[in-house]
């Protein structure tokens, strides 16, 4: 495995130059966010207070793993965590074919269709906006509960100007290349990196 770069920008967000030939699309879900806001009369206080003009520049981080993975992009302060999830799947290079969650706070959200119980609360309903806020919030992405890969997602600008957005794009910055499926978390890929996986797990003599 080549070795990935892990020197971070120096420069502020502001002054960040952005690789459009790696622009980070929002999913289609996103188109439709400002009108089911609008019409939704009984929607949460926090989904109503947050602009359509507010964009957020979100840092993740995948725990546990030296050199450091992460990525650097902008969302709209009220995507849904559900869209969110799609977007960190894109960006980090997973391939959505596991469970996952977010934590925040204290207050586990989901999707009712991989989680039983009344404690955890419907992602598709709740934004970034509600579960991190302020600049300098930080909100947990769980994927792969058997590997419990943990994703540090961090609000570093809550108040991102759109014109900016708007010349960039969805960018996408950062280092590390995602670890492979399979690979049974941050231990499995630890001797995976040291090429010794095929002695860990029989499924990777296959390959």
């Amino acid at each position: 495995m080549t070795e990935t770069d892990t020197t971070e920008p120096d420069e502020s967000p502001e002054d960040m130059e952005f690789d459009e030939s790696e622009d980070l699309e929002e999913t289609e879900e996103l188109d439709d966010l400002e009108e089911a806001a609008e019409a939704d009369e009984s929607g949460s206080a926090g989904i109503k207070a947050l602009s359509m003009q507010v964009y957020y520049l979100v840092k993740v981080e995948l725990l546990g793993i030296k050199p450091v993975i992460w990525r650097q992009f902008f969302v709209r302060a009220n995507i849904t965590l559900n869209a969110l999830h799609d977007i960190l799947q894109r960006a980090m290079g997973w391939s959505n074919v596991h469970s996952h969650s977010f934590e925040a706070g204290g207050v586990e959200y989901g999707n009712p269709s991989e989680w039983k119980g009344d404690d955890v609360l419907v992602e598709f309903e709740h934004t970034l906006g509600e579960a991190a806020p302020n600049k300098g919030d930080k909100l947990v992405y769980i994927y792969d509960f058997s590997a419990n890969w943990r994703h540090e997602v961090t609000v570093v600008d809550d108040q991102y100007d759109p014109a900016k957005v708007e010349r960039h794009g969805h960018a996408l910055e950062g280092s590390g290349e995602c670890p492979p499926e399979s690979c049974w978390g941050v231990a499995g890929y630890d001797k995976y990196c040291r090429g010794l996986l095929e002695t860990y797990d029989p499924y990777w003599k296959k390959i």
